[in-house]
């Protein structure tokens, strides 16, 4: 197994406010402050469970599963 040639960045707290920010926006959720904080703590678990997986790298020799087709 071999190491990905660039590791991926952990995402940084300032985009995940945009993100956060823009989807609410988006789609005219009001944000009370509060909410805001516990949907920041919320994402911030997201992207480090998501940086987690995305910075394995399994490499060419592992194939996916087969799907299953009744």
């Amino acid at each position: 197994m071999t190491e990905p040639k660039t590791p991926l960045p952990p995402p940084e707290d300032r985009d995940l406010e945009r993100l956060l920010d823009g989807a609410t926006g988006a789609f005219a959720i009001p944000m009370q402050g509060e909410w805001h904080r516990e949907a920041m703590a919320y994402l911030r678990n997201v992207a480090d469970a998501a940086h987690l997986v995305m910075a394995f790298h399994l490499g060419d020799e592992f194939d996916p599963a087969p799907v299953y087709r009744p």
